[in-house]
């Protein structure tokens, strides 16, 4: 084996620790670049007109920000939803979230008690910011998730085709896409393939 050989393959296994070491213990000490906020509430009075079938709406709103730059977020969407459907979006700015780059997504509740529809909704719009930051080439590193809402929110995850995978970091995963749910509190946790 050639000096050259001998370094990469030193390379290789350093990157293969590293990415085994994330898998096997992710979440928000795990390394991110973005931290992208989605918080949801109750909008009792939208649509209130008589024969109206459109409640209750739920409102998200997503900010973006750059880790470190808390002050600087940037208001990204508000999504609407209703009897668990989407009613529309309202794209606020372009996500400038680099390729290649870490995204935490920190899902909150306007009320301390959320409704079924509510949490629901904000399942959704996470599948939502998941696939726009799929598209856009970054990579979802945690979900964070109020414990209240993490069984909903990790079903809901499951009607997207997704199924939950090992804990085990010495298992083998055959699947492009995985995502890491994880309780705010951090005692609940589940790891979804895509398939």
């Amino acid at each position: 084996m050639n000096k050259v050989t001998a370094i990469l393959w030193g390379f290789a296994i350093t990157a293969s620790a590293t990415i085994i070491a994330t898998i096997a213990a992710p979440g928000l000490n795990q390394p991110h670049d973005w931290t992208m906020e989605l918080k949801t509430r109750q909008m009792p009075l939208q649509f209130e007109y008589q024969g109206s079938t459109l409640k209750p709406v739920v409102k998200t709103e997503l900010k973006f920000y750059h880790v470190g730059q808390e002050e600087n977020k940037t208001l990204y969407e508000y999504l609407w939803y209703a009897n668990e459907k989407t009613l529309g979006l309202e794209r606020k700015a372009k996500l400038t979230i680099a390729p290649g780059e870490n995204v935490a997504i920190i899902v909150s509740h306007e009320s301390e008690s959320p409704p079924e529809s509510e949490v629901v909704a904000a399942a959704k719009a996470v599948m939502n910011a998941v696939l726009d930051i799929e598209v856009n080439q970054s990579m979802v590193a945690t979900i964070k998730v109020p414990t209240s809402s993490f069984n909903t929110i990790c079903s809901e995850i499951e009607q997207y085709n997704f199924h939950p995978g090992s804990s085990n970091p010495n298992e083998e995963v055959n699947s492009d896409l995985c995502l890491f749910v994880e309780s705010e509190a951090g005692e609940k946790k589940s790891l979804y393939h895509y398939n």
